[in-house]
């Protein structure tokens, strides 16, 4: 009885997560259900513990829809009861935190004649210890009831089982008992899983409220989610929870690569930059073959057809403008590993064409030059445009070197000329360009020659050059340089993580 008991429950909760690691959250939400009223029918003859599991996990299936929806960013109503989907995996948390010590029971005979795999899951390196169970049944290989040796890493999770003899004891607990200690395990791995939730929603709040800064800096934010990767690694590691587990990596990582792609950009950093674009979109790619079965009807030969979720979505609108981004930024170095038309074909595919909009705004307006001029101050050792050995020795930089042009249109553009006067408007109107989004606009009257510059990120400084008196609210002008500043700094994706936001 006992065995049989305890493989039916595998068998649920297997078709459960599976259906949740794939975004099915109907038919997770189904199946939870009808197995629990299939239980609850047959009154005392059944594990309390296991239909209350089933109830919460129904519920985890609606809140894990909602999460992947980003419903939880959702503006609450006023005077209204806070019904929001933290509320609910807090909720959840409890009940799963009560559930564990439900079936927890004190007879130590009982979580004695548990075999490992149902009790614990062993991380990497780890052996499994055979235990014993009345009466004297062999369990079969692959089953729950087999000692379970699971190796994690970054994206998925793997197990190997061994059969286990289970043997006569004088003091064993009921069939009911031993598959309550079951399920309690189970819902002390959930626990976990719900906790590193919780915690990735506080992530998304932040994220989502940082749209009106001036400057996107994630430092805090970084250091934050580097923890949750760290700590929830080692968690939630039971083999039936592969599919959810494998999911919150994808997530988390691919998040953490973005946000780390985005400051090393801003820090005019190539290598480190290019490294962490190509994690996360391997990351959301794997993420998305993960969504669906290979044996799905919806998976056809020209690859998935199913909808991603709006999460994956909007981190994929992410990934889109970083890579336009740093394909603007390291233009200069890029340009040099092929020829002008091939780089006008790989800016097309951009989520935004930087190259497009600047040569056709500065063929339409006369601009004599478009720049973006880097401050190397206040940060590493500046090492140069692109890659260097890291022991290779470095000359510091002084004097206009260390306010370099990274990029200029046209190239062969001399500004040497100009740089003198714009380095010093930018140390002159550093708190304006660093504090609000105005446009500085200078005219030079010695010179001839009109600049507009705006600041998108920290050390970066947008400049255009007219070898003409311009007025400082030309419409065309202003116009053009608000909506590349604006490109650049990204703030109005963060804004769009809250459902409903455009």
């Amino acid at each position: 009885m006992e065995t049989s008991a305890i493989l039916n429950a595998q068998s649920i909760l297997d078709s459960y997560f599976a259906f949740l690691g794939n975004h099915n959250y109907e038919k997770a939400k189904e199946v939870s259900e009808k197995e629990r009223d299939k239980l609850m029918a047959k009154g005392q003859q059944t594990s309390a513990v296991l239909s209350s599991l089933l109830t919460a996990c129904s519920q985890m299936a609606v809140g894990e829809k909602n999460y992947m929806c980003s419903n939880f960013l959702a503006p609450k109503g006023f005077l209204r009861k806070d019904n929001s989907l933290k509320v609910m995996y807090e909720s959840l948390r409890n009940e799963f935190k009560r559930l564990k010590e439900r079936g927890n029971y004190t007879d130590t005979n009982i979580s004695s004649s548990i075999p490992s795999s149902t009790t614990s899951t062993p991380l990497a390196g780890t052996p499994s210890t055979p235990t014993t169970l009345s009466p004297n049944v062999e369990t079969p290989t692959g089953s729950l009831m087999s000692c379970t040796s699971t190796t994690s890493n970054s994206s998925t999770s793997v197990s190997s089982s061994v059969p286990v003899t289970i043997s006569s004891s004088k003091s064993t607990g009921t069939g009911i008992e031993i598959l309550d200690y079951f399920c309690s395990h189970i819902c002390e791995q959930l626990y976990s899983f719900v906790i590193a939730r919780i915690e990735m929603m506080e992530i998304y709040e932040q994220l989502s409220s940082c749209w009106s800064q001036k400057f996107l800096t994630f430092e805090n934010v970084i250091n934050h989610l580097i923890e949750i990767v760290k700590v929830n690694g080692k968690k939630f590691h039971h083999p039936l929870l592969t599919p959810i587990k494998t999911v919150f990596t994808y997530e988390s990582e691919a998040l953490l690569n973005l946000l780390q792609a985005h400051c090393e950009i801003q820090n005019w950093k190539f290598l480190p930059s290019l490294f962490n674009l190509q994690d996360a979109h391997s990351k959301l790619g794997a993420w998305l073959n993960n969504a669906v079965p290979k044996d799905s009807p919806r998976r056809g030969s020209f690859g998935i057809i199913q909808k991603a979720t709006p999460l994956h979505q909007w981190l994929c609108k992410i990934k889109y403008h970083l890579l336009a981004k740093f394909s603007l930024y390291f233009y200069t170095i890029l340009s040099k590993q092929t020829n002008n038309q091939e780089m006008k074909s790989l800016f097309s595919k951009q989520s935004v064409d930087y190259c497009y909009k600047i040569t056709t705004f500065q063929r339409k307006s006369d601009a004599s030059c478009i720049m973006i001029i880097f401050d190397t101050h206040n940060g590493e050792d500046y090492k140069g445009h692109g890659y260097r050995l890291p022991k290779s020795p470095i000359e510091p930089v002084k004097g206009l070197d260390t306010f370099p042009p990274i990029v200029v249109f046209p190239a062969d553009k001399q500004i040497s000329n100009h740089l003198p006067s714009i380095i010093m408007m930018m140390t002159d109107k550093t708190r304006e360009l660093n504090a609000t989004d105005n446009l500085v606009y200078f005219y030079d009257e010695q010179v001839s020659t009109t600049y507009f510059l705006m600041r998108p990120d920290p050390r970066m400084t947008l400049v255009l050059m007219f070898d003409c008196k311009k007025t400082a609210k030309d419409p065309y002008i202003t116009t053009f340089i608000q909506e590349i500043y604006s490109s650049l700094k990204g703030n109005k994706i963060f804004a769009t993580l809250k459902p409903g936001s455009k």
